[in-house]
């Protein structure tokens, strides 16, 4: 129903992080020319942007799910929680079917590697981690109707935190405690295992099978907590 009405349908799905990641590969590979290669700096950002933009289109969406259905929730008993899981879900589908295409065109212009079967996993992480924030603000809309506000902004700022448009290298070189907190983001892992998947351990600058396994362990763990938390700041606020 979404995509019903526009020209292009669902390949908008496609074409808004496809367009982003053109326009940071303009700035930062041509106007401000950070980026040894345009062409792979474009598939590195294009492999970050997609799940990126599937998290944070989620959780903005997510936010306001209970006080947009209001009328729905006072005429019908059902589980509060379906309402950001419905959101994520719609557009977990949309994300899946442009991570297809952009799956076909990375394996195109650099080849797979057998690290792709990591990719389900990545997906399955990334679906299960943007639950439990969405349930995490969306409880807390609930109750406070400021956390709209603070989750457009913390969303802008999470951005920046995440190794999207930039590689880890720039992070390892603040060392010590500031590069302990940063990798403590879910999301670092989480972008880091798309990238191994579609475009190998070099790219996601994870040289070693130890380091990826490292990584997975990371999303793990932190996808499990944000889960669980979030699952307990809905029912607590429901």
């Amino acid at each position: 129903m979404r995509y019903k009405a526009p020209w292009l349908g669902a390949v908008w799905a496609f074409v808004v992080p496809l367009v982003v990641s053109l326009v940071l590969m303009l700035v930062f590979g041509h106007l401000l020319p950070v980026a040894p290669e345009p062409s792979k700096f474009f598939l590195f950002v294009a492999t970050a942007m997609f799940p990126w933009n599937f998290f944070q289109a989620s959780v903005s969406s997510s936010t306001t799910s209970i006080q947009e259905n209001a009328e729905l929730i006072q005429k019908v008993a059902f589980p509060r929680a379906i309402l950001p899981l419905a959101i994520v879900g719609a557009n977990g589908f949309s994300f899946l079917c442009a991570l297809l295409v952009l799956s076909v065109m990375v394996w195109w212009m650099s080849g797979a590697t057998w690290w792709v079967l990591l990719l389900p996993c990545a997906i399955l992480l990334q679906g299960l981690f943007t639950v439990g924030v969405a349930w995490i603000v969306a409880g807390l809309q609930a109750s406070y109707r400021d956390v709209k506000y603070v989750v457009e902004v913390g969303l802008w700022l999470w951005f920046y935190l995440t190794p999207v448009f930039y590689p880890m290298t720039w992070v390892h070189q603040l060392g010590g405690m500031w590069a302990a907190l940063y990798l403590a983001n879910p999301m670092v892992s989480l972008i880091s295992l798309f990238r191994v998947a579609l475009l190998g351990p070099e790219t996601a600058e994870l040289l070693t099978s130890s380091a990826v396994m490292g990584c997975l362990a990371t999303a793990i763990v932190g996808t499990s907590a944000v889960l669980v938390v979030g699952w307990w700041v809905f029912q607590r606020h429901e």
